[in-house]
């Protein structure tokens, strides 16, 4: 299991993006977002694992 941190100025963001995370997945799944996460942040991965 991935474990990220969030700055303290961005906290509020992190906040709103969770009261609407039901609305959000709605439009991308979960996996698609977080596989765009990864490749955002250059973090290597295996897509059979995700």
């Amino acid at each position: 299991m991935a474990h990220f941190t969030v700055s303290q100025s961005n906290v509020e963001e992190v906040r709103n993006y969770l009261k609407r995370q039901k609305e959000h997945h709605a439009k991308i799944s979960f996996r698609d977002e977080f596989i765009q996460f990864l490749k955002a942040n250059g973090i290597e991965f295996d897509e059979r694992y995700v």
